[in-house]
C-alpha cells in the first residue's frame, strides 16, 4: 500500500515539474512581449496578472530538481545552467551563480553531499535513500537492500515518463555549457 502511494507520488511529482516548466517558459515569453504593448495601463495590468500565476518553484526547488535527476555530481555552474535552460525567471538574475552556490552550501548534510568532480571542481549530489537510512541509524546492508528495491521501482516509473527524458536532455545540455567561476576568485569551487 505504501509503495503504491509512493509510485503515485512519483507520477504526480513528474506531472507537477512538467507543468512548472511550462509555466516558467510561458512566463518568460509573456514578459518579453509586455514591452511591445503600447498601452501602459494594459501592460501594467497584464504584468500584475502574470505575477498572480507565477511558478511556485524557487532556486532551492530547482537546485534539488537538478540534483535529483543527475546521475553524477553537479557543480554550481552546471546547476545554474540547468536553471537557465529550465526557463525559470531566476535565469535573469545577475547573481544567479552566487545564489545557486549559497543554496548548495545551505542545504543540510542530510540532503546533499559535496565533493570534487573528475576535473577537481566542487560538485554536489543528493544523498541516496540508502545513505539517508544509514544516517538515521539503519544498518548498512539493511539500508542498501531496502533502498535498492525502492529505487528500482522508482527508476522504472521514471523511464516511462516523457518528462523524465526531457529533464535528461536539459541536464545533458547544462553539463555541456562552459563553467563560470564564482566571482573572480580563481579557485575551483564553482
Amino acid at each position: 500500500m505504501v509503495e503504491d502511494a509512493l509510485m503515485r507520488i512519483v507520477d504526480l511529482s513528474l506531472e507537477r515539474d512538467e507543468i512548472e516548466r511550462e509555466i516558467c517558459n510561458l512566463q518568460v515569453a509573456s514578459r518579453a512581449h509586455l514591452e511591445l504593448m503600447e498601452d501602459e495601463a494594459e501592460r501594467q495590468a497584464m504584468e500584475a496578472a502574470l505575477g498572480t500565476f507565477d511558478t511556485r518553484l524557487g532556486i532551492t526547488d530547482l537546485t534539488k530538481l537538478c540534483l535529483q535527476f543527475s546521475s553524477e555530481p553537479m557543480t554550481a555552474g552546471q546547476v545554474k545552467n540547468f536553471i537557465l535552460l529550465f526557463g525559470h525567471k531566476a535565469g535573469s538574475h545577475s547573481s544567479l551563480l552566487q545564489e545557486v552556490h549559497t543554496t548548495l552550501l545551505r542545504l543540510s548534510k542530510d540532503v546533499v553531499s559535496a565533493g570534487k568532480n573528475e576535473s577537481g571542481y566542487k560538485a554536489f549530489r543528493l544523498l541516496t535513500n540508502a545513505e539517508k537510512a544509514r544516517n538515521a541509524g539503519v544498518p548498512h546492508e539493511v539500508a542498501e537492500k531496502a533502498a535498492s528495491k525502492l529505487e528500482k521501482r522508482i527508476y522504472s516509473r521514471l523511464l516511462r515518463s516523457a518528462w523524465y527524458h526531457t529533464l535528461a536532455e536539459v541536464l545533458k545540455a547544462s553539463k555541456g555549457r562552459q563553467r563560470i567561476p564564482l566571482a573572480s576568485s580563481g579557485n575551483k569551487d564553482s
